[in-house]
Formats: structure tokens, sequence, C-alpha cells
């Protein structure tokens, strides 16, 4: 998430779209490489529900198609 937020702050991303998708890596390599079941494993399904959440209102707000989630080219690039 370090690398993340690095990134945001540099402006690095060219689109929601490519954040979203650094972003479900981290919670996917967390369910990964920790035991179903575990507090680690536990903690990123609830990170990753959430972020979803937000993330869909985000879009919303940028008037993205919501089925846009699953794609990881074009759409919008400014959150406001």
């Amino acid at each position: 998430l370090g690398t993340i937020k690095t990134k945001l702050k540099a402006k690095s991303y060219p689109t929601l779209f490519a954040v979203a998708e650094d972003v479900r890596k981290v919670w996917n390599n967390c369910m990964t490489y920790n035991a179903d079941g575990s507090d680690f494993y536990k903690l990123a399904e609830s990170l990753q529900k959430k972020w979803d959440d937000k993330y869909t209102k985000v879009l919303e707000q940028c008037s993205v198609p919501t089925d846009a989630t699953a794609g990881g080219a074009g759409g919008a690039t400014d959150p406001k």
C-alpha cells in the first residue's frame, strides 16, 4: 500500500482503473500467501469488499459505468 500511496502522490497512475488494479493485487496477494481463515486473509477479504464498495461509488460520481470496474483500460482519470 505504501507504493500505491507514493504513486498516487506522484500522480503516476494514468487512470482510476490502474489504481484499482494495484489495490486489488495487494488484497489478492495477501489472500494467496496467507492461509484461508487466518486473520490476514480475513482482513484482506474485508478490506477488498470495502475498497470495491467505495471504488464503485467513485466511478458513479465520475459517471463511469460500474461494469467498467473489471476493465483495466481507459476511463475516468479524475475522481473529482
